[in-house]
């Protein structure tokens, strides 16, 4: 049987019996794919990789994942130090190979019975805790092996394994990390907020700008907000509130919400961007992908007869459900769907069953892009890690 330097670490992982493993052929697609896992579901999926140039071609989903803040955990296996600058095959430099892409990088000895095991446990929960913990991103753990890869005819001392004894009986991390918040009265509020309560009293000509949000819990926290404050709100295609659906035709509900799409269409008008005076903009999420388009629009994107890619974006929403997610590519299509994406209306007389959250009769929608690098490979492959994170059926 042929092994590889990643052997040792793909049958540990094959034979936890929690672990669901995806295998590819092609690391650049797996690592995208373990990307879109991420992102779709808010847990980070494990990347790993025999040694060599295996490693170098996760580089462009390590940059888009850091970009983006998604949480990703390599496992690059590697020659051992004596192999290497020495002309061994697939050997190469794997130290910090991705730089500053990465939150948290170590370089784990050669598996040996002189190197407790605790110290690879710590390490691994290091790791997870800097992968998840804001700001996320990826993290990368290089993994050195000598032959045999397979069984070694060694006996091990077992003193390696002293102090796991409460680790092995039980699925709590072998070290726990505790994040202290701490909680302000309106009284003793830091500086810094009381600095924006103040602005938001005194704001006169008020915008609420949703930009890329990522989780529903979010989503929902962002529609509270704005039903309080009742200022306009211009909601960016990733925030998943552009092609909300109204499941109620009550009038109270558009007095509870002032939304404007299609913003960054009508600032193409010189008489709109004249009478557009803002003096208070509160954003909620991360960067937004408006730009203002440079060329004249020279259709009408209403147009029944008119398939175009402004009119498809104009009307997706009308055939996506609740139970769907979108994953946009970047370029046109992401910049088409925030420009002329629209929510819609379900008439509906009896929506108490549907009104899961805080009195808010408003259907949300999972939209997910790779926008941290903004880059237009891998996007297949991050779709449908997306889809299976998401669990949801995903259109793109």
């Amino acid at each position: 049987m042929h092994k590889t330097r990643s052997s040792p670490l793909a049958v540990a992982a094959a034979s936890h019996k929690l672990i669901t493993c995806v295998s590819c052929f092609d690391e650049r697609s797996l690592a995208f794919h373990a990307v879109g896992y991420g992102r779709g579901s808010h847990i980070p999926a494990v990347v790993i990789t025999s040694s060599g140039t295996a490693v170098s071609n996760l580089l462009p989903a390590v940059v888009e994942a850091s970009q983006d803040f998604v949480s990703l955990i390599l496992l690059t296996a590697d020659r051992p130090p004596e192999l290497l600058d020495c002309g061994a095959n697939q050997a190469i430099d794997q130290v910090n190979h991705f730089g500053s892409f990465v939150r948290f990088f170590f370089n784990l000895p050669a598996p040996t019975d002189q190197i407790p095991a605790k110290v690879v446990l710590t390490t691994l929960d290091s790791a997870v805790h800097r992968a998840t913990s804001s700001p996320c991103g990826p993290v990368h753990i290089n993994c050195p092996f000598r032959e045999p890869l397979e069984s070694s005819p060694l006996k091990w001392l077992s003193s390696c394994l002293k102090g796991l004894d409460f680790w092995m009986t039980n699925a709590e991390p072998f070290t726990k990390y505790i994040n202290m918040r701490l909680s302000h009265t309106c009284i003793n509020a830091p500086a810094e907020m009381t600095e924006v309560l103040n602005l938001i009293l005194r704001a006169n000509n008020s915008l609420l700008l949703f930009g890329a949000i990522h989780t529903e819990d979010e989503m929902w926290a962002a529609l509270l907000l704005a039903k309080h404050l009742q200022w306009p709100v211009v909601a960016d295609i990733l925030s998943g509130l552009r092609l909300r659906k109204l499941l109620t035709s009550l009038p109270d509900i558009e007095r509870n919400f002032i939304f404007v799409d299609n913003l960054d269409h009508a600032l193409l008008s010189d008489s709109v961007k004249g009478w557009l005076k803002i003096d208070v903009v509160i954003q909620i999420g991360s960067r937004i992908t408006s730009k203002r388009v440079e060329w004249q629009i020279q259709f009408q994107i209403t147009a029944e007869c008119s398939l175009t890619e402004p009119y498809v974006a104009h009307v997706m929403s009308e055939a996506l459900s609740p139970e769907s997610a979108l994953f946009l590519g970047n370029s046109m299509p992401i910049r088409d769907a925030d420009i002329y994406g629209r929510s819609w209306s379900i008439c509906s007389h009896s929506v108490t069953s549907l009104m899961l959250k805080s009195d808010l009769p408003i259907s949300l929608m999972r939209v997910g892009a790779n926008r941290g690098a903004s880059g237009i490979d891998g996007l297949l492959s991050t779709a449908i890690g997306f889809a299976v994170g998401c669990n949801k059926k995903s259109l793109k």
